[in-house]
């Protein structure tokens, strides 16, 4: 009896303990200090990503609103939808957040504007892969869930120490966002950090961003590994008589990857950089 008493004083500690962490205040990726009086519960997320980062680390059920195009996990598909670029302000009012999250690059031209409405926001900014996981570290804290945040934040560290453990191929890799026209990954892009660190050389790296690349010249690189995250843009590759000049083709490593698991800045970038790795090799 005296354990379970002992036990018991232990739990009601802990859960004190936890309780007292609000209020407390952090900088957002703009330099603003953001005041958390209590537990945010009525959470509206500006981007697909921010809406898969809450579920990441457990807080599914605190959505009240995404935006479109939000489709991961499967328990997103049922929240209101406020808008994308041109975000519904009304209707996102209309939810009651208790806290709205964005990205201080894809919703720049909204912050401002639903701050003026009273609005509690926090951004956050997602340049490069450890910054992916800091995010979900901080939502993690700010969601009073930072066990859960942690592990899949672990996740993501393991999948990069993986990749840069691994032995370096030193093989020219493509990465294609779309076909016709052709559109490839450069620097700055979490694809071309996950290319790098594999050790193999990215032919787009000249680029910046998402670039518009030339086909003859992408061609006469003569990548040896092509991803694409299509399937008929793979199929397109192998089949087509210009792109056969190219070892990818000669010797059939042209792949088809999930493009949300290697462009949306989110948890499942392990699983992205785990097959770029795995196919490098």
């Amino acid at each position: 009896m005296r354990r379970v008493s002992l036990l018991a004083v232990v739990l009601i500690l802990i859960t004190a303990v936890f309780a007292s962490a609000y209020p407390f205040s952090i900088k957002d990726a703009r330099g603003k200090t953001v005041v958390f009086k209590r537990k945010p519960v009525r959470i509206v997320t500006l981007t697909p990503a921010l809406a898969e980062n809450v579920c990441a680390v457990g807080c599914g059920k605190y959505l009240v609103g995404v935006s479109d195009g939000t489709d991961y996990p499967a328990e997103t598909k049922s929240k209101p939808h406020v808008g994308s670029v041109k975000l519904n302000t009304e209707r996102i009012v209309s939810l009651k957040p208790d806290l709205v999250l964005a990205d201080t690059d894809l919703n720049v031209s909204s912050i401002g504007r639903l701050e003026k409405l009273g609005l509690k926001l926090f951004c956050v900014s997602d340049p490069d892969i450890a910054s992916v996981k800091a995010n979900l570290l901080t939502i993690g804290k700010i969601t009073s869930h930072p066990a859960t945040a942690k592990k899949a934040a672990a996740d993501l560290d393991r999948a990069v120490k993986e990749a840069k453990a691994a032995k370096k191929s030193g093989k020219r890799a493509l990465f294609i966002v779309q076909l016709n026209p052709l559109w490839a990954a450069g620097r700055d892009t979490y694809t071309d950090e996950t290319i790098r660190m594999c050790g193999a050389l990215n032919v787009c790296g000249g680029g910046r961003g998402f670039c518009k690349m030339s086909r003859e010249k992408t061609v006469a690189a003569n990548p040896e590994v092509i991803f694409t995250c299509r399937k008929e843009d793979t199929q397109a590759v192998l089949n087509s008589p210009q792109w056969r000049a190219t070892k990818a083709v000669k010797t059939g490593k042209v792949y088809t990857v999930n493009p949300d698991t290697s462009v949306r800045p989110g948890p499942r970038l392990a699983k992205g950089i785990r097959f770029i790795a795995e196919h490098l090799k």
